[in-house]
């Protein structure tokens, strides 16, 4: 199984939308396609700028999903930015292309951009809380985290508050520290990629 990650284009959100929007673990909120295209627009033109990455994923030649990291702005953080930088990633597998062990991939491909493009010190993904496949995922992954909801109170529930208003719906953070991860024998995973990239993304 050969695994390539390569920059996300246009035509990619065309073929993810109508593949996957009936998906009930599909990210995209509000669910509509004028709202994923303009997503992927503004996240295309953050990647130019150095402020973000988007990148699809392709499993023997087939889209299979994309991964994105963004910074989060400091306003948002509440006194988690005194901290370092924020960033949130996000991942999408197709359906068919779950169950392949690329979880890990994937999720190790995001953190070592966290660390190395961004130099950020926590690295958090926003998990609807009834995503039970999504968070068991996350369980299985080799690196220590920390999960939080809102009610937990903790360094996170600022972030949480705000895009659970926004989205209407409770949410989990699951945040890896890079401080954290440093210390475990895992981390050289995070720095050595095992699938190989093409096109002009550098992380």
């Amino acid at each position: 199984m050969e695994t390539v990650f390569r920059p996300f284009e246009t035509m990619d959100a065309r073929r993810l939308w109508e593949a996957a929007n009936e998906d009930p673990d599909w990210p995209v909120r509000p669910r509509t396609r004028s709202a994923f295209f303009r997503l992927v627009e503004g996240l295309q033109s953050a990647c130019t700028l150095g402020e973000a990455c988007l990148e699809a994923l392709e499993v023997d030649g087939r889209l299979a999903g994309f991964c994105v990291l963004q910074p989060v702005p400091a306003p948002h953080l509440g006194t988690l930015a005194e901290e370092g930088t924020v960033v949130e990633g996000g991942t999408y597998l197709a359906s068919w292309a779950r169950g392949l062990g690329l979880n890990a991939q994937v999720k190790g491909r995001l953190l070592a951009a966290a660390w190395e493009q961004f130099a950020a010190a926590w690295c958090v993904f926003l998990v609807p809380c009834d995503n039970r496949r999504a968070l068991a995922a996350f369980a299985r992954l080799p690196w220590p985290h920390l999960m939080e909801t809102a009610p937990d109170n903790g360094r996170f529930a600022p972030l949480l508050r705000r895009r659970e208003w926004e989205e209407g719906r409770p949410l989990a953070a699951v945040a890896f520290s890079r401080g954290t991860l440093r210390q475990t024998a895992e981390y050289a995973r995070l720095k050595r990629p095992s699938s190989r990239s093409s096109g002009p993304t550098k992380w």
